[in-house]
């Protein structure tokens, strides 16, 4: 323990020499292991290239974003802390927005407080202000989240209550999402080819009308491993194994007080799962790049993908193969990847453990700590796009000086901090932070087509890939 803070603290100290001992910043974190393009990434680094992004969710900061005085004040002081980017809430976990769209309807009021005033257009006032400032505006989407039980409002409850997700209850019963116990928010089935259609919808509108630089979509998942259970799901694995299931939903697993107890069919059901979003994902790709070229995609995720799979997702490369680690994977479960199709990852490296010896000492799994989710996202990534580690204020309230050692380690192990969210660094006034760390001013790597292609023996990019 002594020995792994006593690393930390050098780290500390060297974030606040000169940018030219840069590299005693890393020589600090030498004896960290080394996974596949550790040497790229660090190559970037060296090369002012890193992604620096503050998370700004639409509704927990509504008393900050209400007005374009209010969001001139905020962008002032993500330039001043050394941030490159935002990625400003538009669609949230509700299902309403915060633009002036023409297809998804407006947030009007949450949980009964106001929201922003009538015609107030939340996107195009950041982007304005934000690129003003230098910055990259990314618009974030809560994609198939729809509704909130609380109060039972959002599409899930209204003109998308056909769509919902159908839950696989421990009784045994399958119910609609609305109406199963537990949960905060409600999710549409993914599988569902109306409820695509509709998000893409959404993905085309704001690129074909708003000058964003990216788009960034969280929530792009099943609401759980008891999810989907509809007769559309059904219909489409049975197509995509090729074969009527004679049980459904018995035949994919049984509940006991453990949990899922796997049947016969288990294992392709994953698989299904993840080809479903892996299939959104190539289809939103496609959409962003032929509506807009020049905007780049990315998607945030859990960092957990030895349990992410509960969760109907493969956010790895089809280079790597789960089924060589995990026992639920089958042995053509890599072709469910995505990370080959988009510009960046954004894993939710989420927990108060920041190094691996962290975790260790509570007895956890390396993938629990902060250092330990980064290292397994680049490893599943296999530098298939950029991965842009994400670290959540809340963990370490009270305790900035571990919030710097998260920050720190992400850098280290990613190429980007994408700092959560707005309305806690503001609140914990931390914004004299992040210069403590951010020293000079970067650029994100993925406006440098061509620079993943480096080989880990590299110093430069090929000469194709020279920005």
């Amino acid at each position: 323990m002594f020995w792994s803070r006593f690393t930390v603290s050098l780290a500390l100290a060297a974030a606040l020499l000169p940018v030219s001992s840069s590299r005693a910043d890393v020589d600090s974190y030498a004896s960290l292991p080394l996974r596949p393009g550790m040497g790229r990434h660090q190559w970037a680094r060296d090369n002012q290239l890193e992604m620096r992004t503050l998370w700004m969710d639409a509704t927990a900061n509504l008393d900050r974003l209400n007005s374009r005085e209010k969001v001139q004040a905020i962008l002032d002081k993500t330039v001043a802390a050394g941030f490159n980017t935002v990625a400003v809430g538009v669609k949230s976990p509700c299902g309403f927005v915060l633009y002036n769209s023409r297809i998804a309807p407006k947030m009007k009021n949450f949980l009964n407080r106001t929201t922003y005033p009538e015609g107030y257009d939340l996107l195009q006032t950041v982007i304005e202000e934000g690129h003003k400032r230098g910055l990259e505006v990314h618009a974030f989407l809560m994609v198939f989240s729809d509704g909130r039980k609380l109060n039972r409002s959002g599409p899930a409850y209204g003109p998308h209550a056909a769509w919902q997700s159908v839950q696989y209850l421990r009784s045994g019963k399958l119910v609609k999402q609305a109406d199963a116990p537990g949960g905060t928010f409600v999710f549409l089935n993914p599988a569902h080819p109306a409820a695509q259609d509709y998000q893409l919808s959404i993905i085309k509108e704001i690129v074909s009308r708003y000058d964003v630089d990216g788009v960034l979509l969280d929530r792009l998942r099943y609401a759980g491993i008891d999810s989907d259970f509809s007769p559309a799901s059904r219909i489409g694995f049975e197509k995509y194994i090729g074969k009527k299931v004679a049980r459904f939903p018995q035949d994919i697993f049984t509940w006991n007080k453990k949990g899922p107890v796997p049947g016969n069919y288990y294992k392709p059901w994953l698989e299904y799962r993840a080809s479903v979003i892996s299939g959104f994902v190539k289809r939103a790709a496609k959409v962003v790049k032929s509506t807009r070229p020049g905007t780049v995609i990315g998607c945030s995720v859990g960092s957990w993908y030895p349990t992410y799979v509960n969760e109907g997702v493969n956010w790895g490369s089809t280079r790597f193969n789960p089924g060589k680690e995990y026992f639920w994977a089958t042995s053509t479960y890599r072709k469910t990847g995505y990370a080959d199709y988009i510009d960046y990852l954004a894993p939710h490296c989420y927990s108060r453990d920041v190094e691996i010896l962290d975790s260790r000492e509570a007895g956890k799994p390396d993938w629990r700590s902060v250092q330990g989710a980064a290292q397994i996202t680049r490893q599943a990534v296999a530098n298939a796009c950029w991965v842009y580690g994400g670290i959540y204020a809340h963990d370490y309230q009270g305790k900035p000086q571990e919030f710097l050692r998260a920050m720190l380690t992400v850098r280290e192990e990613t190429n980007g901090v994408m700092a959560f969210d707005l309305s806690q660094i503001d609140d914990y006034g931390w914004w004299e932070l992040f210069p403590q760390v951010f020293r000079t001013a970067t650029s994100p790597p993925h406006r440098k087509p061509g620079w993943l292609a480096v080989k880990e023996s590299s110093t430069s990019p090929a000469k194709t890939a020279r920005p």
